[in-house]
């Protein structure tokens, strides 16, 4: 009865969602690796041992630390302040939209630390993940302070920035969210989930099986989008626009969200 319910809530419509996606434009893309695309529609990744921002009409611009090989995280919460993250070496880069350097953080020179995940927060500050505390934390970027926001956080499978709040997704399949007060709330079960991204409040996308859904948090209710079963190589959602990177192409969808 169970697999009967699912699967008749991923196969009806549901309001405010089309099922069949148009595709708003397609393009090529240079990236041998995705890492993020920002709300101005510039994407970024990897080519040839290189950062690369790509813009729509294929003007690059390129950023190399030989030192410290390709970040492991490109943050591009903010678009005209990204924030790089090398986990081997614990540094963290803060460039401008032209990839130009700004600021560089060692954490290193913090006794204690650990740092496994970190993003872009409000009021010139950075969330992290600390492994050896298992806590979630800001990071006062001007004064170099540590504020703790929560206990022990366990088993997380992924970390999701969205400015003022941090979601993550634990190996129990739920998803949660914490606020900068650090209070955590419980959101969802999305089973299997390989990759989430969150659109708004009320709705998260995720992939499992090279399948794309729109989880409703307010209903529980997912509904499968139809992209034409092509290969989802990397997702990422920005207001209502679905980038999906398949097989050295890019294309774009509208999501249209009542």
């Amino acid at each position: 009865m169970r697999i009967i319910f699912f699967w008749l809530v991923l196969n009806v419509s549901f309001k405010g969602f089309s099922q069949n996606l148009e595709p708003l434009k397609t393009s090529s893309t240079i990236l041998e690796k995705p890492l993020n695309v920002d709300g101005f529609n510039s994407r970024y990744g990897i080519k040839k041992n290189k950062l690369i921002k790509e813009l729509e009409n294929l003007d690059l611009t390129h950023f190399a630390e030989p030192l410290y090989g390709n970040p492991d995280l490109v943050d591009t919460t903010n678009p005209l302040r990204l924030l790089l993250f090398y986990k081997e070496f614990q540094i963290a880069i803060l460039t401008d939209n032209q990839l130009n350097t700004t600021e560089k953080i060692d954490f290193k020179s913090l006794p204690n630390l650990q740092i496994k995940w970190i993003g872009m927060a409000t009021q010139n500050q950075l969330w992290f993940y600390d492994e050896l505390s298992m806590r979630l934390g800001l990071y006062l970027i001007k004064t170099k302070e540590i504020k703790w926001k929560t206990a022990p956080i366990i088993n997380v499978k992924q970390w999701i920035n969205k400015y003022n709040y941090v979601y993550f997704y634990t190996n129990e399949n739920v998803l949660f969210k914490i606020n900068q007060n650090g209070n955590i709330a419980e959101l969802a079960q999305i089973k299997n989930a390989e990759q989430i991204r969150i659109i708004n409040h009320e709705m998260v996308l995720y992939l499992t099986q090279n399948k794309l859904f729109i989880l409703n948090l307010n209903t529980k209710k997912a509904i499968e989008l139809n992209t034409d079963s092509i290969y989802i190589e990397d997702f990422y959602v920005n207001d209502t626009i679905l980038t999906i990177f398949t097989n050295r192409k890019i294309i774009n969808y509208k999501l249209n969200l009542l």
